[in-house]
C-alpha cells in the first residue's frame, strides 16, 4: 500500500477531511440515512496519466526512508484559484506556501547540509489524476484536501490528524432551497464523478430507493472543475445546484 507521509500533519493544507456522522443542515447529502447493502455501480477508470509524467518523472512507490535517500519528496497538487496556481511562472497559493514551509521544516528536523537538502517537488495534475498518479508512483504525497473515506483507505493511508467537514447542498437564488433532505428528490445536482460528493449522493439515492422516492438527478461536472469554480457556475445560473464542503 502506498504510504502517505504521517509527518504532513504539520501542514493544515495536507490534513485529511472526514465527513461528520450527522450534518447540522438537513439538506446536506452527508445527512443521508445508512445506505442499503446494494453495491454501487462501478466507476470507470480515470483517463491515462499525461505522457509527460511517464517521460519526466521516474516511478517510485517506496516510503519515507527512500524519499530521504533520494533527497526528494514529490507532492501531487491540483490547480485552483486558492490553493495552488501559477502567477507569471511563480507558484502561488496556500498549498504552495505550505509546501515551502514543509521543505524548510523537513531539512531543519533532519539537520541537512546545504548541498544535501531534501527538496519538495510539486507535480500538478488534474484532480481525477491524483490517486492514479500516487498509486503509479508518480508522486509521494497528495497535497490537496481529500475526504477520508473507507473506500479510499483501501488504497492509501491518511494522516492521523484531520478535521471534520459537512457536505452541503448549494443552489442559486432562482432555485428553491430544500427544507429537508427529502426535498432533494428528483433535483438536479452537478458534482465531479469520483468525488466524496458523488459518493454521498449515491448513498442518498439508495436511501430514496428504499423509501420509493425519486432519486437525485446526478449530473457530472468536468473533472478539471474545482469546488470554487462549481460555486461560481451555480451563482451565474450555469448549473442549478452542486455540493461542497463547509
Amino acid at each position: 500500500m502506498q504510504s502517505v507521509l504521517r509527518v504532513l500533519v504539520v501542514l493544515a493544507v495536507l490534513c485529511a477531511c472526514s465527513r461528520e456522522a450527522e450534518s447540522p443542515r438537513a439538506a446536506g447529502p452527508a445527512a443521508a440515512a445508512t445506505p442499503s447493502a446494494a453495491a454501487p455501480a462501478p466507476e470507470p477508470e480515470a483517463p491515462p496519466l499525461p505522457s509527460v509524467l511517464d517521460t519526466v518523472i521516474e516511478p517510485h512507490t517506496d516510503d519515507l526512508p527512500e524519499m530521504l535517500q533520494r533527497r526528494q519528496i514529490r507532492a501531487l497538487v491540483a490547480v485552483d484559484r486558492t490553493h495552488f496556481f501559477f502567477d507569471r511562472g511563480a507558484q502561488k497559493g496556500i498549498t504552495a506556501e505550505a509546501l515551502i514551509e514543509f521543505e524548510r521544516w523537513v531539512n531543519k528536523e533532519l539537520k541537512t547540509k546545504k548541498n544535501l537538502k531534501v527538496q519538495v517537488v510539486v507535480v500538478p495534475v488534474r484532480r481525477d489524476q491524483l490517486l492514479p498518479a500516487l498509486l503509479n508512483g508518480r508522486g509521494d504525497v497528495i497535497a490537496v484536501f481529500v475526504t477520508d473515506t473507507p473506500e479510499r483507505r483501501k488504497v492509501v493511508d491518511f494522516p492521523t490528524a484531520g478535521f471534520q467537514v459537512t457536505e452541503v447542498f448549494v443552489s442559486n437564488a432562482a432555485t428553491a432551497a430544500p427544507a429537508t433532505r427529502d426535498d432533494l428528490s428528483a433535483r438536479e445536482v452537478w458534482v465531479r464523478r469520483g468525488s466524496a460528493y458523488f459518493e454521498s449522493l449515491n448513498d442518498l439515492n439508495r436511501d430514496f430507493a428504499q423509501r420509493k422516492l425519486k432519486p437525485v438527478v446526478i449530473r457530472e461536472l468536468d473533472p478539471t472543475i474545482e469546488d470554487d469554480e462549481a460555486l461560481e457556475m451555480v451563482n451565474a445560473g450555469v448549473i442549478p445546484a452542486t455540493v461542497t464542503n463547509r
